[in-house]
């Protein structure tokens, strides 16, 4: 597991921005150093980010029918 960064400026952004979280990607990019705020000593690859150069959709997740993600809202 190994964190993904694309920068809103570059050309990628585009192909990832409108991507549900449990879409399926492949991406291209550069393996680079974290930032010393961002480390996170809790994964094996947590000293390292790989920098978004082209992303390709390979499965669009839909809509779930319940939240995966943050705080659930219930009536």
């Amino acid at each position: 597991l190994t964190q993904c960064v694309v920068e809103p400026d570059a050309d990628a952004f585009k192909d990832v921005e409108h991507l549900r979280a449990e879409s399926v990607i492949t991406v291209t990019g550069r393996v680079v150093a974290r930032d010393a705020e961002t480390v996170n000593p809790g994964l094996d690859t947590g000293q390292v980010e790989v920098r978004i150069d082209a992303c390709d959709l390979m499965s669009a997740a839909e809509e779930l029918p319940l939240p995966v993600f943050g705080e659930p809202h219930y009536p």
